[in-house]
């Protein structure tokens, strides 16, 4: 899952040099990046911690 994530993040974060500022394109880029972020970062303390969840 953190692969995944990081995967997208970085293919998005590639996408955002042909995106203009202001339009919906962008922000719904925004808002994307801030849940693979949310992911990305989640799943790396549980990764961290060594969380077993079962």
């Amino acid at each position: 899952m953190f692969t995944l994530s990081v995967g997208f993040l970085l293919l998005l974060g590639w996408s955002f040099l042909y995106l203009e500022p202001g339009t919906a394109s962008y922000v719904i880029g925004q808002v994307s990046a801030a849940v693979l972020a949310v992911t990305a970062v989640g799943t790396g303390i549980a990764l961290y911690s060594d969380w077993e969840p079962f």
